[in-house]
């Protein structure tokens, strides 16, 4: 099998590399070949493809040959020694074809490339040495920025961009931590919208991206208001310090701007003032006037400012006087005649202050129009002279009065007198007769009971006719002490306006005195079966200095007010220390109160709380008892006042002083 494998193997090889040889001789005669590098290793394969392939053929021919395929005559021929060295030879021709090709052709290139290698490593030492330098000088340059940004007085921020867009917050200087008050390490790797979240809505954080990639400087003023004032200004300039770096330089200005805005409003105030304000130079031209200057004189700013003092008085001569007089007194005040563009004249009072600025000096004045004053001063002295001539009248006429006036009071004083004597002389008139018809009416009453209902005996007519006439007689009593009570009130009252009454005073023990009220309250309350008296007095009532019966008096009044107006129920009677350190004795009622418009007037003699159409109540007294109260409460320093809850009823208050002065006598 081998002996016809090794042929096949040999004709495919001749195949094989003649293909090769083919290729090779095409690229060689057809193409452009760029490299002459590729063009010699083309040339050795063709070379070899051809070596190749002769041996190919000439081993092939002997192997086909021994295998029978040829003539045995081929194969004599192809081993004749002559014929055995021809493949050699080829192959020796063929191996110094290559020596040379790589003797002309690659080995120059070689050293060629060679060179090239090593000036390129030279090339990239010199670059290295050069980068070494440029990075060196960075870092120093880097170290003198750092240094200045640590050493600037003016705050500096310093940011870097990310890829993905992001302004990274990298570092501030220590004056920075001093001017925003806050610790910037803690900022350090943070957006600047993390960092500074009130700048996230605002331009910087964009004009710092653009700043960062394109190297635009930009700068801008930074003002914060807080209640219409500075609260705080800066001004920023921010600048690129290597491609995708920035800083940003900031200062404190806020005091600045305070003062920028105060000069503005200064200056707006001076512009803008009432008053005329003139700034005069020595030779009496003009640097500065307001608005009210130009006003007042009807000229503008610009015409005034070429204008000098003589221009705008007829006392033109007046102005080196007034300029020397300044000058040494520094401040006076004047008058003088001014003059408006329409020729018109005014009197003008002047108030000018001598002010010496740098080196210039000036006449600063302030200048009233004094015209509506002239008038209002004149027309003053005529109101003055027409009101002194109406005092005299009117002072004739008051004198009169008061002397009808002074006639009447006296007369009114006489008519009062006599009103008092006849009330006094009336009343003691009136009591003798109703003592008598009370005292008569008791005995009737007990005589008739003892003597005459005990013969009745059995007759229901009799003893029927018995009972009213005993009922008539206590009415009569009843009556006549009421009318008795009333009269005691008339004397009361009069004594007491007219002043002829006497104020005992003594140390009172309140609960013996509201014990002694009560029980005299009892047949008063005996005739209101409908109404009872609760008393509540507290431990420990003071004891003040008044008078036990006037004290008892009040009592008696304000119980009988209550059971007046009561329909039914309890009169409630209570004795306290109040907070105040005041006696307080309060009596409440269950009536149906008193308007609030009413509840002081309900103190006046003879007062009586009606509606429109009749009185709430219809009392048996004339009026008089609560304004005996007041007076007698009043007397001794108290109070005594009404109060009425919304649940209904009253409550009349009695306070008096634990400790009082004496009374008037």
């Amino acid at each position: 099998m081998f002996t016809y494998l090794t042929p096949l193997t040999y004709w495919l090889l001749i195949i094989i590399w003649s293909a090769i040889l083919w290729f090779c001789i095409k690229r060689l005669r057809h193409r452009k070949i760029e490299s002459a590098f590729f063009a010699t290793v083309l040339l050795i394969l063709t070379i070899d493809a051809a070596r190749t392939l002769f041996e190919s053929l000439y081993f092939g021919g002997w192997y086909t040959a021994r295998a029978g395929l040829l003539p045995k005559a081929v194969f004599d021929f192809l081993v004749k020694p002559e014929m055995v060295f021809i493949p050699k030879a080829i192959n020796l021709v063929a191996a110094m074809s290559v020596a040379l090709l790589l003797l002309k052709k690659w080995l120059p290139e070689e050293q060629e490339e060679q060179l090239k290698v090593e000036q390129h490593i030279q090339k990239l030492e010199i670059q290295a040495r050069e980068q070494e330098r440029t990075e060196t000088a960075l870092r120093e340059s880097e170290e003198r920025f750092r240094n200045i940004v640590e050493s600037s007085p003016m705050g500096i921020h310093l940011y870097e961009t990310r890829p993905n867009g992001d302004l990274v917050f990298t570092g501030a200087n220590p004056v920075a931590d001093t001017i925003l008050g806050i610790n910037h390490d803690d900022l350090v790797g943070k957006t600047i919208e993390e960092a500074f979240p009130q700048l996230e809505f605002s331009e910087v954080p964009n004009r710092y991206r653009d700043i960062c990639t394109f190297g635009r400087p930009w700068q801008t003023e930074d003002l914060h208001y807080k209640d219409g004032v500075i609260s705080g200004a800066f001004h920023v300039t921010a600048f690129q310090t290597l491609p995708g770096r920035m800083a940003a330089q900031f200062l404190d200005i806020t005091e600045r701007k305070r003062t920028e805005e105060a000069l503005t409003m200064t200056q707006f105030s001076v512009d803008n003032a009432a008053v005329s304000i003139f700034w005069i130079k020595p030779d009496g031209s003009f640097s500065y006037v307001n608005n009210a200057a130009c006003e007042m004189l009807g000229y503008s700013r610009e015409k005034l400012l070429t204008m000098r003092v003589p221009d705008l008085t007829p006392d033109s001569a007046m102005r080196d006087m007034v300029w020397a007089k300044i000058k040494s007194i520094r401040y006076m005040t004047f008058e003088l005649q001014a003059q408006r563009k329409d020729g018109s004249l005014f009197p003008a009072e002047i108030t000018s202050h001598y002010i010496r600025f740098g080196e210039q000096e000036f006449e600063f004045a302030f200048v009233v129009d004094l015209t509506k004053r002239k008038k209002a001063e004149k027309d003053l002295a005529d109101l003055n002279k027409n009101l002194e001539k109406l005092i005299v009248e009117r002072t004739r006429d008051l004198e009169n009065k008061a002397t009808e006036l002074e006639e009447a009071n006296i007369r009114m004083s006489e008519v009062d007198r006599l009103k008092s004597s006849l009330l006094s002389s009336v009343t003691h008139e009136l009591k003798t007769p109703l003592t008598s018809i009370i005292g008569y009416a008791k005995l009737v009453d007990r005589d008739f009971g003892r003597h005459f209902q005990p013969l009745i005996g059995e007759d229901k007519k009799l003893s029927s006719k018995s009972e009213r006439l005993k009922e008539n007689v206590s009415v009569i009593g009843l009556e006549g002490a009421r009318l008795l009570g009333l009269i005691d009130n008339f004397l009361a009252l009069s004594k007491i306006e007219s002043g002829v009454g006497t104020w005992p005073t003594s140390k009172v023990n309140i609960r013996e005195t509201i014990l002694r009220a009560e029980s005299l309250s009892k047949p008063h309350f005996a005739t209101h079966p409908e109404v009872s008296l609760v008393v509540e007095m507290d431990d420990n009532l003071p004891t003040i200095t008044a008078d036990p019966d006037h004290l008892v008096q009040v009592i008696l009044n304000l119980l009988d007010n209550a059971t007046k107006f009561s329909p039914g129920g309890e009169v409630h009677l209570h004795a306290g220390i109040a907070d105040n350190d005041t006696l307080h004795i309060a009596v409440t009622d269950s009536g149906p109160g008193v308007p609030e418009k009413d509840r002081e007037r309900i103190f006046e003699a003879f007062h009586q709380v009606c509606t429109d159409k009749e009185c709430y109540i219809k009392p048996s007294g004339a009026g008089m008892g609560l304004s005996i109260c007041r007076q007698i409460v009043e007397n001794y320093g108290g109070k005594i006042w009404l109060e009425c809850p919304e649940s209904g009823g009253s409550v009349f208050t009695v306070e008096l002083p634990v400790e009082n002065e004496a009374p008037n006598s």
